[in-house]
């Protein structure tokens, strides 16, 4: 595990227990770290604890992402994730439905409004939106109940999940106010 990954583990555990830094910041880098963003105003989180789903986003080395995670019937960000380059972060709890991502790429994460979390990459900025349907409701079986997990491999070339054997997944070119949305 690298030396930054476990600072920004711990750095995440405390602010999601309620800490705040001395002097808040307008922007995550040089110090972009792996969190889930919890306390946004343009995407504030969905849960159910009850639904033992989840989504793990993995980051190519080369970009830092943030990730929005969209239910396709409402429309509404129900998750916003922030990876940093050559990381990992697993989201759990997603409400049963279907979703889709909206993904940023690049460097240097500049908030517009901390408080909303929307925001832009100044650096090698590229937006786009997932054409991959991620499906969270459980499937009710006989004898049990099984929940979906997925992964979610972000690279600038091409998103791949071991469901896709490999297949490259489309993608459609958006900006940054649609990303924001």
């Amino acid at each position: 595990m690298k030396p930054h990954s476990i600072l920004a583990g711990l750095i995440a555990a405390l602010l999601f227990y309620g800490w705040a830094a001395a002097q808040p910041t307008a922007t995550l880098e040089p110090d972009f770290i792996t969190r889930e963003a919890t306390a946004c105003s343009s995407c504030p989180p969905c849960r159910d604890e009850s639904q033992q789903n989840w989504l793990t986003i993995r980051c190519a080395p080369s970009t830092d992402a943030a990730v929005r995670l969209i239910d396709k019937a409402t429309g509404r960000c129900c998750r916003l994730a922030f990876v940093a380059a050559g990381d990992s972060l697993r989201l759990t709890g997603i409400p049963a439905g279907q979703y889709f991502c909206r993904i940023a790429y690049g460097r240097d994460w500049q908030f517009d409004d901390p408080g909303s979390c929307r925001g832009h990459f100044a650096a090698k900025a590229i937006y786009k939106e997932s054409k991959r349907i991620f499906d969270f409701r459980p499937l009710e079986r006989k004898k049990y109940v099984q929940y979906p997990g997925f992964v979610l491999s972000l690279s600038l070339t091409e998103e791949t999940a071991p469901a896709d054997a490999g297949k490259a997944v489309k993608d459609q070119p958006i900006t940054a106010d649609q990303f924001n949305r």
